[in-house]
């Protein structure tokens, strides 16, 4: 699931939520780590600061319309500058631990908006960590927060496939990518190489990818070994 990032709403344009006094009573009554709609899991968490009372408008739409469709992979979720996606993303995530998805990252682009994403758990007492040897993560008890570099790079702490230096350590239940726009940008610069034309190293990579080049683009070849 990914969560781009989107500029603020039209004119100003505001969206109510209507309190659900139902759904506060039975968020209260019922334990937060066995509830799996978000919104039922977002009024039964006991550590909640105060203030915190209801989700807004937005928030519990997007919450109500990601749970109908929580069995299809590879989401994304779109939401207005200070639209509380931050929120929505850790409550999503914490919804997949207690349905026994397991472990679960949320992503962000960099080490500012790990801060970020760290301080608003805390504020709802949704348990997190940064570390992915982690026992509480790795067990389901805590959401891992890190960058987008930290999983996606020919280093990872989670591991490699395919490598034998550094094979994968263990699988991801789920991910949540916040601001996929700036990750994408990210990966792309991650896993590009750049050589120039005039070294011995571009020659060679000529040669080994030129029945390639020449299935995606003959003229892309040619062009290639005429520069």
């Amino acid at each position: 699931m990914s969560m781009p990032e989107d500029g603020p709403g039209k004119d100003g344009e505001r969206a109510m939520a209507k309190v659900n006094f139902k759904r506060l009573r039975q968020g209260a009554s019922v334990p937060a780590n066995t509830i799996t709609d978000p919104r039922d899991l977002f009024n039964a968490l006991p550590e909640k600061v105060s203030g915190l009372d209801y989700l807004r408008g937005p928030q519990d739409q997007v919450l109500a319309a990601w749970h109908d469709r929580r069995d299809e992979r590879d989401l994304v979720i779109k939401m207005n500058t200070g639209g509380g996606k931050t929120l929505v993303g850790l409550l999503i995530a914490r919804s997949w631990l207690n349905e026994g998805i397991r472990p679960v990252a949320y992503l962000v682009p960099d080490d500012f908006l790990t801060a970020q994403v760290t301080t608003e758990a805390g504020r709802v007492g949704i348990a997190t960590t940064n570390d992915p040897r982690s026992p509480e993560y790795q067990q389901g008890r805590a959401v891992l927060v890190g960058t987008f570099a930290k999983l996606f790079n020919g280093l990872s702490v989670f591991g490699v496939g395919g490598s034998v230096s550094k094979p994968p350590s263990h699988s991801l239940g789920a991910v949540i990518i916040d601001d996929a726009h700036a990750c994408i940008a990210q990966a792309d610069h991650v896993f590009r190489l750049r050589v120039d034309d005039d070294s011995e190293a571009y020659s060679d990579l000529l040669t080994l990818f030129a029945g390639d080049l020449k299935a995606q683009s003959p003229n892309g070849r040619d062009c290639c070994r005429n520069r």
